[in-house]
């Protein structure tokens, strides 16, 4: 953990409301400082450019060469030349796990019934809370102690849904799936929200229940919280819709344990692929059981700019990013990440025939 960021927050001196939002289990004993340092740590590497957000950038390097498509490799790639540049906030694709800079949690929150009063036009409500139910506009979401503690996400339009139940099981449209007891677990919505849940520890039996649920939608939150050992089998306390609050609950999830998939259009849980993209469906091993989703791991879904791959102009672009991405690199070869990404840059010239500049 980063001891500097964890100083930095403590000495901002803000506090964190258990009213407001529930203390994550897993973070009790934490001051709010420690809290901010640790969203701070996570969410960052450096405050500085050119190290800035180095983490980030070489696992958009990493995942652009992994990628099939060259248009999207280039833009991974172009990402990470913006973070390293120090330029990258506002133009590159909202990720599954991505926060922003983190400065505190929210001063203050606002109930579900003055929630509307930031879009007076009514024409996008956001995040709604009736007790433990919140409402995005295209989906509900509902914890409770049934199933020995649950969260069930359901389409307002098609009634289709998907809960995450017991230790933890998901069930889609009522078919058991797949499950998870040790990692993270990011669920990206078709409207944007993402669904963070955090499992309990395993206990002597070897059984995890879920234990802590973070809703964010633009720079809105909300956060569930279980009541006991067993998380949401003890009961689930579930806060208001906290403005500003997005962020700082992203950067809580944003473990490199966590795995991050997407519920589908359809219906369908899908994989989220290393390389920017949604992957293969996830459903029940046609010899039976669930699939285990524990290391699965995950990466961004964006929506990549379409550009045509035969035309020798993309070519020469990717290697230009390639080249000015060696070039900032090259500035910092003392930097663990720096040597990670110059190496996969290296290897992604030779198999691409790429001259080194």
């Amino acid at each position: 953990m980063n001891d500097m960021s964890l100083q930095l927050g403590a000495d901002a001196g803000l506090g964190l409301s258990s009213d407001a939002s529930p203390i994550l289990s897993s973070y009790q004993g934490l001051s709010s400082g420690e809290l901010i340092g640790l969203a701070d740590a996570q969410g960052t590497y450096n405050p500085t450019p050119p190290l800035s957000n180095q983490q980030q950038a070489m696992q958009d390097v990493e995942a652009a060469a992994q990628a099939t498509d060259p248009a999207l490799a280039q833009q991974l790639l172009e990402q990470a030349l913006a973070l390293l540049q120090g330029d990258g906030t506002g133009a590159t694709p909202q990720p599954i796990a991505t926060p922003a800079p983190v400065s505190g949690p929210p001063v203050a929150a606002t109930t579900s019934a003055d929630s509307s009063d930031s879009d007076p036009g009514g024409t996008d409500p956001g995040l709604t809370v009736s007790g433990n139910s919140v409402n995005t506009g295209e989906y509900t979401i509902t914890a409770g102690t049934n199933d020995d503690g649950s969260l069930t996400i359901t389409n307002n339009q098609t009634g289709q849904s998907v809960e995450v139940w017991g230790d933890p099981h998901i069930k889609v449209n009522g078919q058991d799936t797949a499950d998870f007891q040790k990692d993270d677990l990011n669920i990206q919505l078709q409207d944007g929200t993402v669904i963070h849940i955090q499992p309990t520890a395993t206990n002597s039996d070897g059984v995890a229940h879920i234990a802590e649920v973070s809703i964010t939608q633009g720079d809105e939150a909300v956060t569930m919280g279980g009541n006991g050992a067993n998380g949401f089998a003890d009961g689930v306390t579930t806060s208001g819709v906290l403005t500003g609050d997005a962020a700082y609950q992203t950067a809580l999830y944003n473990s490199p344990t966590a795995t991050d998939i997407t519920l589908g259009a359809d219906g369908d849980l899908y994989y989220n692929n290393a390389n920017g993209s949604m992957g293969a469906e996830i459903t029940a091993p046609s010899g039976g059981g669930e699939t285990d989703l524990d290391g699965a791991g995950g990466g961004l879904v964006g929506d990549p700019t379409t550009t045509d791959a035969s035309d020798p102009a993309s070519s020469t672009s990717t290697q230009q990013v390639m080249d000015q991405l060696l070039g900032v690199l090259a500035q910092n070869q003392d930097s663990f990440y720096s040597i990670m990404m110059m190496q996969t840059l290296s290897q992604m010239m030779s198999q691409s025939g790429y001259a080194q500049a």
